[in-house]
């Protein structure tokens, strides 16, 4: 690997680094200012999501583009999945700083938020479809089955504090139906990392299951926080979103500056 590419991956990664302690920063420094906090963390989680799209996008535009293709596939559905998870983003900032609502949940952003993970599903589904005779192992198929087993659990657990609640239904649905959404993805992440565990695709698939499992313990705090009540705009679960957004920025940066999935 030329010096001058591998330099560059290191750059991102202290960059992306230094990024998430600046975060970290910022919500302690909520403690202090809860107004400065308040505008800044709002102001920046679109511009963190939709930074990740713009990669993703690049690594779409570096596949020349043809619809037939599947590495332009993949790209195509992470490009859509993380520019409506920043529509997402973008929609509950202009609620908070510019409608002046607290708390904008349930709201239109959550349309988007949700309408992007069929995408993440389908980039991760064609990225393992030529290898689907490797699922037929015993290794491989532990992986959805246990995820599944996970989503059950994750509902089990949450039931005491949906019974508790004094949310509306919508509020309980969508906040049960991301962390449930993260580990579907993570069924089908999981096996793909180990399929591809000893070439160089394996790299940015760790990113990416980062990203989801960042957003999945996010997604469960946020359930919590919601449902008995204890949740307001900069709480520190939100810094899981953050971290998310830049490990799926580091895998589509890290595999940008790679070569083509194989097709």
């Amino acid at each position: 690997m030329p010096v001058s590419r591998n330099a560059s991956r290191w750059a991102a990664y202290v960059l992306a680094a230094i990024a998430a302690v600046l975060i970290g920063v910022i919500y302690y420094a909520g403690h202090y200012d809860q107004a400065i906090q308040y505008v800044a963390t709002n102001a920046l989680s679109p511009i963190f999501a939709l930074a990740a799209a713009m990669l993703a996008l690049l690594a779409l535009v570096k596949s020349k583009p043809n619809w037939k293709d599947r590495y332009w596939i993949i790209w195509f559905c992470y490009t859509c999945g993380m520019a409506l998870w920043g529509l997402g983003e973008l929609t509950w900032s202009i609620y908070a700083l510019l409608l002046n609502v607290p708390v904008p949940y349930p709201s239109i952003g959550d349309l988007f938020w949700l309408a992007g993970y069929p995408f993440f599903f389908w980039a991760l589904f064609v990225q393992v479809w030529p290898f689907r005779e490797a699922f037929s192992q015993r290794s491989q198929i532990l992986g959805p089955v246990s995820m599944l087993i996970l989503a059950g659990a994750t509902i089990s657990v949450l039931f005491p504090s949906i019974l508790a609640t004094e949310a509306d239904l919508i509020s309980v649905v969508i906040g049960v139906a991301y962390p449930v959404f993260d580990i579907l993805l993570l069924a089908v992440a999981i096996p793909a990392f180990l399929l591809f565990r000893r070439g160089e695709f394996w790299k940015p698939l760790v990113f990416v299951i980062l990203g989801i499992t960042l957003a999945l313990v996010g997604d469960l705090w946020f359930a919590f926080a919601t449902l008995d009540g204890t949740y307001y705009n900069g709480h520190p679960l939100e810094m899981l979103f953050f971290w998310s957004y830049l490990a799926f920025a580091l895998g589509f940066y890290t595999k940008l500056k790679q070569g083509a999935w194989p097709r």
